[in-house]
This record gives C-alpha cells, structure tokens and sequence, in this order.
C-alpha cells in the first residue's frame, strides 16, 4: 500500500508535516471554526422521537440585524458610572422600609430578599 503524505500550506508554501502534526493542525482549525462561526450561528434540532423542534439562538448577533430588528443599545455610559449607579441604587433600597420596598420588587433589579434588613414580606400588608 502507497503511504500516504501530509502537507499544510502556510503563506502560500506546500510543506510536507507527518500525519499527527497535520491531524493537530486541523483540529485546531476546527476548534477555530466552532469559536468563530459555529457558536454565533443559530441551530436548530428535531428530536427524531417527537418531532419537536428547538431552536437555539446564537450566541452573538449582528450588528446589522440588531437594527433591522428595531433594536438598539442603551446608552449607559463607562462601566464605572454603572458600577457606582448600582451600587447606590443598592444602598438607597437597604434603607427603605417593607412598605415603601414593596414596588420596587416590580421595577427594580435587586430582589427584596437580597436586601439586608428586609424579611421578603412587606410589613402590614
């Protein structure tokens, strides 16, 4: 049997590597491929049993179809500012009572039971 030769082009030259370095070559070019595209990319799956169909959504979008979709990122300033809004966000709420707590469960994003001082039922109601 003819024994086979492995060649990898790089910068355009055609050099001769062995078998193993030419699999680990192309495993890593795979492993590229499935960080750059195939992870962004939408899947979808039908389970042969039911035939019901799952779609999982890619992990990145573009920003080309964010807008065709009509949406558009917030502007919030540096990570800083964030940060420093959050956290007296968080201060402000540990000092209010159960009453006064009590919308904030639907318009804030902390949880009533992750404030210090707060029993998770608001008093007198």
């Amino acid at each position: 049997m003819k024994e086979r030769k492995f060649y990898l082009y790089i910068e355009g030259k055609r050099i001769k590597v062995s078998e193993e370095v030419y699999k680990e070559y192309y495993k890593g070019e795979r492993k590229e491929r499935y960080f750059m595209k195939d992870l962004k990319a939408e899947r979808v799956t039908i389970d042969p049993q039911t035939g019901k169909v799952t779609v999982m959504p890619g992990r990145e979008d573009s920003y080309e179809r964010l807008m065709e979709r009509h949406r558009q990122f917030a502007s919030y300033g540096s990570m800083e500012e964030e940060t420093v809004r959050s956290l007296l966000l968080e201060q402000a709420l540990r000092k209010l009572t159960g009453r006064e707590l009590f919308p904030c469960q639907i318009f804030c994003p902390v949880k009533q039971d992750d404030i210090k001082g707060t029993s998770g039922n608001p008093e007198g109601l």
